[in-house]
């Protein structure tokens, strides 16, 4: 019978069975722009709560070149990593740092200015809040948003 599912499984006699997952690894081990092969990684560790692995999937994808040079597309992948790396991680000093990226990036990114406000707000570092929170009330906010924000 031939061995199914998405992890490596060996046939008797030792032969190796190649699967999709380790297909995909290669695929984008060899090139980081491979969006298809980024995106059935990236789906399968999320899904398997494999957060390391998942880590090294967002790096070698920021590798590309495309990304390199496409801040829009570069953002959300950047914030994405920093949220693994802070919740699932635990690795917030990383994430902190990430999220610093993200602003620089895009200084209109509510999401990595509240996590910062929220790291800094946690290690009693007001001055840092007070200045994130100052650049959050810069950008409009429907009034719905803003009554959180206070």
């Amino acid at each position: 019978m031939f061995p199914t599912g998405l992890l490596c499984a060996e046939w008797p006699g030792g032969r190796r069975v190649t699967t999709m997952l380790d297909r995909h690894r290669e695929a984008l081990a060899s090139d980081p722009e491979n969006a298809r092969a980024f995106a059935a990684l990236q789906e399968h560790y999320f899904l398997q709560a494999e957060w390391p692995e998942l880590v090294a999937v967002y790096r070698r994808r920021l590798e590309a070149a495309s990304l390199q040079a496409d801040a829009t597309q570069r953002v959300p992948l950047l914030f994405r990593l920093a949220q693994v790396l802070e919740d699932r991680c635990l690795e917030v000093e990383e994430a902190r740092d990430i999220y610093w990226q993200v602003a620089r990036l895009d200084p209109r990114h509510r999401g990595a200015l509240r996590q910062l406000r929220q790291i800094h707000t946690r290690r009693e570092q007001w001055d840092m809040v007070l200045q994130i929170a100052e650049i959050e009330g810069q950008i409009p906010m429907a009034p719905y948003e803003r009554g959180v924000f206070l």
